[in-house]
């Protein structure tokens, strides 16, 4: 009698993965109508639909419009089945803004294999969310980058770098200052051969001098608007986040097998961040290119954007968009294509992302709500009409918006026909789909900056220029800052010494980075207590204190600016709610801060269209 149940037994353990995946497949083909009939409700998802070359180890995210119900109990139910792996255990859990739905699979997908996923869950009203879509897995993997961490909180907590002798890096002679130039704090990453005595991380006054510095090997060393410093950790490979004594209190990194990318990473005021990642994936170029590959391995960029708690809220890969063979001036011929090159991401006051590649020479804006790309300037599928200038924008860095559809980034020149790098500034039409020049700032004499460089608009109208690592000969510095105001007039200008270069320069005041004593500490303030939660067509804001104490509670959008003060009084033990319409906001992301002598607490809120 047992030998008889022995072989049913096994069959069943192959049986039951193709009846799930059967059953899915059905369901997914049955549903796959109504997905579009959905898309008011749900907004995007990770990985894709349809994505391929997915790491084996991804969790899964859905968000939609509004708030969903809590994952006790009854909450979101996801069917995840593999067509090699068969059904897949997992863990489900919200987004802090109970807008992303995100399952976590025990164990990770096989390569090559189709996998299908479908949710049931409802909103906080009651509104069933039925969603369906499969993805596939990459054919095989890229060693570490399928072992990345998911989520770093606190790394070498404590830590503080030797410090530095108080000498300048740089060479003295050709340093340039005028009373015009900006009072401020500057920030710099020194590098260049070998990590000798001037190569660091380095916080310099106005007038060059050292205020501090430590010997990490780092890059992008910034301040975030929280006050925070950051930098990429070149031996570690994640950031690093330094209070004013360069001593460690955060990191930050990617997840679902995906490396930091060493060029981009923005802090939000509550903790939360996004940052660019990595991404390798396995692509057939021998029928597109002459001596194309069959097996190529193509180099790509990922956006990731994380709530507070680690809870990943938005993924969007390069390579789900972009064309490898759009890139400009590679070899498609080598066995890997850097074909993208991201090395900025900007984010306006809508949530939209705008994003810089290098080896596509293009900038993308991108819906934040939907992940919908709204334009493309630059590059093979440029679609703006360039008005007052012949040059275009070249292996450009470090794109930001402006205000009232300016835009301004550094256009390194590489491809052009004289190499010559520039401060450039265009005005985007975004309706005639025009990009009209309308300022710029080139060297007298030349410079090109072979790579990196970075363009800032300082509060008083002066842009403040890093040059990158230039080619000037062997025997004259390079200029490494130049300040220059709006007619072009140099009022400082810094030269590293032969060798050095520094990624990225950034100069801050007080108008620049805007003071909200948020800390991005992991531990909120004790004794205060913040909610939100949305509701039909307002936020319900909950705020209470175990002692009362006087405290204010205002609402930033998300560059740091206050739109509304929402209390200011004696805050007392029982919750005080109160309603804001979102009729009254623009569709965006904003953050509600609540002080108090005992700190503070910051939590998120998105307001969609």
């Amino acid at each position: 009698m047992w030998s008889s149940r022995y072989p049913f037994a096994h069959l069943s353990r192959v049986l039951l993965p193709v009846l799930l995946l059967f059953a899915s497949t059905v369901a997914f083909a049955h549903e796959s109508k109504t997905v579009t009939d959905r898309s008011s409700t749900v907004l995007r998802r990770y990985p894709m639909a349809g994505a391929v070359e997915v790491p084996v180890c991804t969790s899964i995210g859905v968000t939609v419009q509004s708030a969903c119900c809590s994952t006790d109990g009854a909450g979101p139910g996801f069917n995840v089945i593999g067509s090699k792996s068969g059904y897949h255990k997992g863990n489900s859990k919200l987004s802090n803004d109970r807008r992303t739905l995100i399952f976590k699979p025990e164990q990770p997908f096989e390569p090559d294999e189709e996998v299908h996923v479908i949710l049931h869950a409802s909103l906080l009203g009651g509104e069933a969310i039925q969603d369906s879509f499969s993805f596939r897995t990459a054919i095989r993997a890229f060693g570490a980058s399928e072992l990345a961490p998911e989520f770093a909180t606190i790394a070498k907590a404590g830590h503080k770098f030797a410090s530095k002798p108080a000498s300048s890096p740089w060479d003295a002679l050709n340093v340039v200052f005028d009373s015009a130039s900006t009072p401020g704090s500057i920030l710099l990453s020194v590098g260049g051969p070998g990590t000798g005595p001037n190569s660091g991380l380095f916080m310099l006054d106005e007038h060059g001098g050292v205020v501090k510095s430590s010997f990490a090997l780092g890059l992008n060393f910034v301040r975030q608007p929280n006050d925070e410093m950051t930098y990429f950790d070149v031996p570690a490979g994640y950031y690093y986040g330094l209070d004013s004594d360069l001593s460690d209190v955060d990191s930050f990194t990617c997840t679902n097998g995906y490396l930091a990318d060493s060029h981009e990473l923005l802090v939000f005021p509550d903790g939360g961040y996004c940052i660019l990642g990595q991404t390798r994936t396995t692509t057939d170029l021998s029928h597109q290119v002459v001596g194309g590959s069959a097996n190529a391995v193509a180099v790509g960029n990922v956006i990731q954007t994380f709530d507070d708690s680690g809870n990943l809220i938005f993924e969007w890969r390069g390579v789900d968009h972009y064309n490898v063979t759009d890139a400009l001036g590679v070899d498609f011929r080598q066995s890997t294509i850097d074909f993208e090159h991201a090395n900025s991401i900007d984010i306006d006051s809508e949530g939209n992302y705008l994003l810089s590649n290098r080896n596509l020479c293009e900038v993308t804006k991108i819906d934040g709500q939907t992940g919908a790309i709204l334009w493309r300037f630059g590059g093979n599928h440029n679609q703006f009409t360039l008005l007052n200038d012949t040059l275009g924008m070249s292996y450009q860095h470090d794109a930001r918006f402006l205000p009232d559809g300016y835009l301004l980034l550094f256009d390194n020149g590489n491809l052009h026909a004289t190499q010559e790098s520039r401060a450039v500034e265009y005005r985007l039409d975004t309706t005639a789909k025009s990009a009209t020049l309308s300022w710029q700032f080139r060297h007298d004499p030349p410079v090109f900056a072979m790579v990196a460089g970075s363009a800032q608009r300082l509060p008083n109208g002066n842009t403040f220029i890093g040059w990158g690592q230039t080619s000037m000969g062997p025997l004259m510095p390079s200029p490494a800052i130049t300040e220059v105001t709006n007619d072009g007039t140099v009022v400082s200008e810094m030269n590293l010494g032969l060798g050095l270069s520094s990624y990225r320069a950034r100069k801050y005041t007080d108008a620049a980075a805007p003071q909200m004593g948020v800390s991005t500490s992991k531990t909120p303030a004790t004794g205060l207590h913040l909610d939100l939660i949305a509701s039909g067509s307002s936020y319900a804001v909950s705020f209470s204190m175990d002692t009362p104490t006087p405290a204010s509670v205002s609402l930033y959008d998300i560059m740091g600016r206050q739109v509304a003060r929402l209390f200011d009084g004696m805050a007392s033990s029982s919750p005080r709610d109160i309603q804001i319409p979102t009729s009254t906001l623009s569709v965006g992301v904003y953050y509600c801060l609540m002080t108090s002598a005992d700190g503070s607490v910051v939590r998120r809120m998105a307001v969609a269209p």
